[in-house]
């Protein structure tokens, strides 16, 4: 029966059960009918139908770290420079402008406990 199917599936086993030729799927002294039939039985004793619990499950084992979209953590020093930038003057943070200096220096003379507690 694996033999049948496509490489990458995308539909339903219900759908994809279908289209399955079970002269193809027979084997040894069984016919395609009695392949139909016990494949039928032993598929009755599977949950077709899934909990929300067994359905994450799945997504977590087949999910790749890079379809995960990380937060990048900010460091304090540049939590501080965001909270303290005047975004609304462009002309300080364009070449030649001297706002990230000043958020710099800044930062540089911040107390220790502040600079923990940013």
């Amino acid at each position: 029966m694996k033999a049948q199917l496509p490489q990458k599936d995308k539909k339903s086993y219900s759908t994809r059960l279908k289209d399955i030729d079970w002269e193809k799927a027979a084997f040894g002294n069984f016919t395609a009918g009695d392949c139909k039939s016990h494949f039928g039985e032993i598929l009755t004793g599977i949950k077709s139908v899934k909990t929300l619990a067994m359905v994450l499950d799945e997504v977590t084992e087949n999910m790749t770290e890079l379809d995960l979209k990380k937060r990048k953590v900010l460091l304090p020093i540049h939590r501080f420079m965001r909270d303290n930038s005047d975004r609304s003057h462009k002309k300080q943070f364009t070449n030649g402008g001297n706002g990230f200096v000043n958020l710099a220096k800044a930062w540089k003379y911040l107390p220790e406990e502040e600079k923990r507690s940013v």
